[in-house]
């Protein structure tokens, strides 16, 4: 097993989930590449009758408090690793589809659980009944982004965690206050 050192890594471990994944009639493309290992990498199913974004997978393990000190290479995900994402992603897409979760534009999977969203036609969102910002600014849903299912969860004090199980660094999570808020926890 390797480590993901260049961009040719990544077209083998997508050449391997493709591999699994065409039994089904499915390919996964990647739309978009960063520079940066560390970003995430978007994902595209396409089918014979169809092309969706599918949401994205990373190249490094999301776990830890010194993550964005490290080096990418000490936490680089195998190429194995990234085709076995690649292939659990497509199958969180499916299983999302079925329990009537929120899919947007992105591919990103939202699970409101009992909070009251409301995502309106300019892409921001609400949470019971108020507009949601960050930094003063209106948010919109798609900005916010999860290899797994982002899940909203009502807190004892009335605020919204937003909790992603895949991603596991330590101070990455997501809180929204009463006054709408949206901030690091």
């Amino acid at each position: 097993m390797s480590t993901i050192a260049s961009l040719p890594d990544l077209r083998e471990a997508l050449q391997k989930a493709n591999g699994v994944l065409s039994k089904s009639g499915h390919t996964v493309a990647v739309i978009d590449q960063s520079t940066d290992p560390k970003q995430p990498v978007f994902l595209q199913l396409q089918t014979e009758s169809r092309t969706r974004n599918i949401g994205i997978t990373h190249l490094v393990h999301l776990t830890g408090s010194d993550w964005s000190d490290r080096p990418w290479q000490e936490i680089a995900r195998t190429v194995d690793e990234i085709a076995q994402a690649i292939v659990d992603r497509v199958a969180l897409f499916f299983e999302a589809e079925k329990r009537g979760l929120l899919i947007d534009e992105n591919g990103t999977i939202f699970d409101f659980k009992q909070v009251a969203v409301t995502v309106h036609k300019n892409g921001t969102f609400s949470v019971n009944g108020t507009l949601v910002t960050y930094l003063g600014t209106f948010l919109l849903l798609s900005r916010i982004k999860s290899e797994g299912i982002i899940e909203f969860t009502k807190m004892d004090d009335g605020s919204i965690q937003l909790f992603d199980k895949i991603d596991q660094r330590v101070g990455k999570g997501f809180f929204i206050n009463l006054k709408g808020q949206i901030y690091r926890g």
